[in-house]
């Protein structure tokens, strides 16, 4: 990003949670290492910007794991409250994996890798050339309220 001339501030981290059903040969383990993602099959529901999650997969949890990203365009929100995933993980926030999967015997759902929180970085993406005063003002404020706080990621 900061080669097409975006930049980013942290604002804090979200929690995040790997959802798997039955048949996934996750499904039958207690819990999760990094190495058990390694070549993994995660989906991409059709509402969300494949490219923009893949990337942010990659840098949350490694682009070594060679994740494999499948788009499944019949698989909203409101159709994996009861869709197999087809052997593949579905990763989101925890609240999003408990407002859509919660209730289903059938899905498995991690918090940890490797005994530790899987979490995410939550950022304010602005372009650094922007000539828009309020954009500039808006950042610098909020580099005032949140300070130099440095987001770590889950690896």
């Amino acid at each position: 990003l900061h080669e097409a001339g975006i930049e980013s501030l942290c604002i804090g981290s979200v929690d995040m949670a790997i959802a798997v059903t039955k048949g996934s040969v996750l499904y039958e383990k207690d819990s999760l290492t990094w190495n058990d993602l390694r070549g993994l099959g995660v989906l991409a529901p059709l509402n969300v910007l494949y490219d923009d999650m893949a990337s942010a997969f990659d840098k949350m949890l490694g682009d070594d794991l060679d994740l494999r990203y499948m788009l499944r365009t019949d698989l909203t929100h409101s159709a994996m409250r009861h869709e197999s995933f087809g052997g593949c993980a579905h990763i989101s926030s925890a609240a999003r994996i408990q407002w859509t999967c919660g209730q289903r015997s059938d899905v498995k759902v991690f918090t940890k890798l490797d005994g530790k929180p899987v979490r995410a970085n939550k950022s304010i993406f602005y372009r650094k050339d922007c000539t828009n005063p309020n954009v500039q003002d808006f950042v610098a404020c909020a580099r005032k309220i949140i300070g130099t706080q440095t987001c770590q990621l889950t690896r």
